[in-house]
């Protein structure tokens, strides 16, 4: 994790850039995960905010440490998982969801797989603005 934090911070202008003009795009065309985004509005009404508020996330998650148990990327990550449930009962409760059609809100799996498309498209994007990651300590330009 240090590693990564090392090579993103080297290159934040670039990621910046690639996270919300490739990640942010691309995972919010993912139609099961962007239901619940359409369904609370969030992406409609302030697409920005929510746009800085994964860019906080991911700069805590990547800081040095940021993910030890004492750590600020942990602590914000349990925070996300707490709004995730109140987004879920939310949905619910509002009669809206139809779980038969669309499975959980906000389920397990699809966070996993959101995670894992985030971090493809963004490897995939700064390749192709001319930042090469490698085994080595630092991407090469």
């Amino acid at each position: 994790m240090d590693r990564a934090a090392d090579a993103l911070v080297q290159h934040t202008a670039a990621f910046g850039i690639v996270l919300g003009a490739a990640s942010l795009l691309r995972g919010a065309a993912n139609t099961i995960a962007d239901r619940p985004l359409a369904q609370t509005g969030r992406y409609v009404s302030s697409p920005a905010v929510r746009s800085v508020e994964v860019g906080e996330w991911l700069r805590k998650v990547i800081s040095p440490g940021g993910m030890r148990r004492d750590g600020g990327g942990f602590a914000y990550t349990v925070r996300v998982r707490i709004i995730h449930a109140h987004v879920r009962r939310g949905l619910r409760a509002a009669g809206r969801w139809d779980a038969d059609a669309w499975g959980e809100p906000v389920p397990q799996p699809y966070m996993a797989f959101t995670m894992a498309e985030f971090g493809h498209i963004a490897i995939d994007a700064m390749a192709k603005i001319g930042v090469e990651f490698s085994d080595a300590r630092w991407p090469s330009n």
